[in-house]
This record gives C-alpha cells, sequence and structure tokens, in this order.
C-alpha cells in the first residue's frame, strides 16, 4: 500500500477541504443530482483556488452529485479517434497483459466466456493505453490537458504518475471501450476507493 501523501500537494485548497469533509464510512452510495456545466468554466473555477467555491464542490460531491463536464473534447477529434480505433481494433489480436514494467497497449475482447475472469460481469471490445508507449492518436495528450483538473480537484499535484511506470506501483491507465449491440454489457458494481475520488468517462 502507498502512502497517498506524498502525491497530495500541501499548497491545494482542495487537499484541505477533502481533509476537513471526507469520511470514508459516509461516502454517498447513490447519485443526487446531475450537475451540467461547460468544462472550460469548470476548469477555470477549479484552479482559481476561491474558497467558498473548492467547499461546496468538495460537499457536492461528497453528498452524491454527478457532474456533467459539457464540450470537455472537441467533438472532431473524438470522430476520428472512435473511426481510427475501430478500424485498427479489425487487425489486433484479442490478448492479455499483466500491468509489468513494459506493458504493450493492448486490445482485448471480453466475450461473455471470458467475463467470469473478471471481478464483475462484462462483455465489451475495449483497448488499454499506458502513457510509457506511444501516444495513440494524441490520446494522452489531450486526455491530460483535462485529467489534471480531475487530480487536482482530488487534492493531488495537477500531473501526479504522469511519468510513473509499474515498478513505482501506481499508474495512469486509459481505456476505450465498446459495448457490442445487443450483448455488451457491465454489471453494477463499485470501483475501489484506494488511489482516486472518482473516475472519469467521455461518452462517444
Amino acid at each position: 500500500m502507498h502512502n497517498l501523501e506524498n502525491y497530495k500537494d500541501p499548497k491545494n485548497i482542495y487537499k484541505s477541504m477533502w481533509d476537513k469533509y471526507e469520511k470514508e464510512e459516509e461516502l454517498p452510495m447513490f447519485y443526487k443530482n446531475i450537475v451540467e456545466i461547460e468544462f472550460n468554466e469548470f476548469e477555470k473555477k477549479v484552479y482559481e483556488g476561491n474558497k467558498f467555491f473548492a467547499e461546496k464542490l468538495v460537499k457536492s460531491l461528497l453528498d452524491g452529485d454527478v457532474y456533467l463536464l459539457k464540450n470537455s473534447f472537441h467533438k472532431l477529434f473524438l470522430d476520428k479517434l472512435k473511426r481510427e480505433t475501430i478500424s485498427r481494433w479489425k487487425s489486433m489480436k484479442s490478448e492479455f497483459h499483466k500491468i509489468y514494467e513494459g506493458c504493450p497497449n493492448f486490445y482485448r475482447n471480453i466475450t461473455d466466456d471470458l467475463s467470469g475472469k473478471y471481478a464483475f460481469k462484462q462483455i465489451k471490445q475495449t483497448q488499454y493505453f499506458f502513457p510509457w508507449n506511444d501516444d495513440f492518436f494524441d490520446l494522452y495528450k489531450e486526455t491530460y490537458k483535462r485529467w489534471r483538473v480531475l487530480k487536482y480537484l482530488s487534492g493531488f499535484y495537477r500531473d501526479v504518475w504522469e511519468k510513473d511506470t509499474p515498478k513505482n506501483g501506481i499508474v495512469d491507465r486509459i481505456q476505450i471501450v465498446k459495448y457490442p449491440p445487443n450483448s455488451g454489457l457491465l454489471e453494477l458494481h463499485q470501483d475501489p476507493y484506494i488511489y482516486q475520488k472518482f473516475f472519469i468517462k467521455c461518452i462517444f
């Protein structure tokens, strides 16, 4: 187990807010409200360091609110990324790699017969990307511009884990996922609350 305090920015206003209000036994189990806000506006407010906004946002998240950050990515980028990814999958072999040093980006077709190998049932096509490999389609370059906002909001340094590899213990990973029509599924589950406050997802 890694000491997360080593990754937290002591000058980060959100760190002090999480330290003040976060109690793991009181984490929300269901969402309360959906809050819609433009990504650029959200980013500006997060980085401004306004104590009133920071306190209100952390309390909102702990209360179960889900934030829909609109227009986070350019539509042209997402459209091209989707087409290029699906096209490449047609010629890629489905495989699996444990996340050890040198782990490559890999494609995995998780069918019904493979689903039992995971902690919860899922049927999907997915490709895993790691920052130490070639940056396919500038995926990390574009994602980090947005991801850093969420890392900072979590109380960490903005660029935390970006240079880490498996020997460091904690690494960044991006997935592109497609759920096949009429068969794709993701079983109801709860993600581990250890190294991140929340997960981020971009819907294509």
